[in-house]
């Protein structure tokens, strides 16, 4: 297993937290993948805020800016 990357459940959700971009390779093709950048993002947001934000990358696999 990849040290840089880790395995969880968010909002009922199995989600996968890595380092950065180089790291998804070691995840499922079908995950819902979050950078450390975007957790230190949504770390500063709403639960509604985080809540919204999850749904975009399960549905569509969106990345926060």
């Amino acid at each position: 297993m990849e040290p840089n990357c880790f395995k969880a459940s968010l909002f009922g959700d199995e989600v996968w937290f890595i380092m950065d971009e180089s790291f998804r390779q070691f995840t499922p093709p079908s995950a819902i993948v979050y950078t450390l950048a975007e957790a230190e993002v949504l770390a500063e947001k709403s639960d509604w805020y985080k809540r919204m934000a999850h749904e975009a990358k399960k549905q569509g696999g969106a990345r926060l800016l």
